[in-house]
């Protein structure tokens, strides 16, 4: 370990826990060392490469704030089931449809382009990205069992409700997105809706189309164009 970091090394029952903050780790070789490891926590380092990890059983694999451009090495965690890789400089993805288990992916503030390797992720339940337009993420919209979709500053095409085809969505957040309408979102079956901070024009009223709507998150200015009596119940989020 490398002087200045603060590590802490627990066990969930017979699973190992190691988190790790605010070091200098470059890469994930002493991996090897870890083979009961089930969940990984290591921000705020200076990883760049994945590619010299050992094959693990890790479970739960946290690089937020880390230098990655690409996710070469991560067909060595063939057990992933969560990766979290915020705040990175990934530009390039393809590898990321060797995680045949992964259920839950977080890419915000990163620089990627193409999402084509999205659609092999067979039980891929939630998924949360930053600053691309709708456009790009249509290899997603392929996924049946999507559930929970969360979009920061994402420009939304006019057809993002229709071609979003995903019966099981019940969650959908959208954060600082440009929305050009809410048209065909009756096709959703949206429990849960956020709209925080929204930009563009739409119809408030078009919401109460959704049947299965029962939640609606939104910031204060937004909730003024909504009541309690359109079919859900609107909630007024602050942090």
């Amino acid at each position: 370990m490398v002087e200045g970091e603060t590590a802490a090394k627990t066990k969930i029952g017979e699973s190992e826990v190691v988190e790790v903050s605010r070091g200098s780790i470059e890469n994930l070789e002493e991996l090897k060392h870890f083979p009961d490891l089930k969940k990984l926590q290591l921000c705020f380092q200076s990883i760049k490469t994945l590619e010299n990890s050992a094959p693990c059983s890790i479970e739960i694999l946290d690089l937020r704030y880390n230098k990655l451009e690409n996710l070469k090495g991560i067909e060595n965690f063939k057990e992933l089931r969560v990766l979290k890789a915020d705040d990175n400089k990934l530009k390039d993805i393809s590898d990321i449809g060797d995680l045949y288990y992964v259920e839950e992916i977080y890419l915000k503030n990163n620089y990627i382009t193409s999402f084509y390797d999205l659609k092999k992720l067979p039980i891929l339940k939630k998924f949360s990205v930053s600053g691309i337009s709708s456009e790009s993420l249509r290899p997603l919209f392929y996924s049946e069992n999507l559930e929970e979709l969360e979009l920061t500053a994402c420009k939304l095409m006019e057809d993002f409700f229709d071609k979003i085809d995903v019966d099981k969505l019940v969650k959908l957040k959208l954060i600082d997105c440009t929305i050009n309408g809410f048209d065909e979102i009756e096709k959703t079956s949206l429990v849960e809706l956020w709209l925080i901070d929204p930009l563009g024009h739409f119809n408030p009223y078009m919401l109460s189309s959704v049947k299965t709507l029962a939640f609606l998150y939104v910031d204060e200015e937004t909730a003024k164009n909504f009541n309690n009596n359109m079919g859900f119940q609107v909630i007024v989020y602050t942090e």
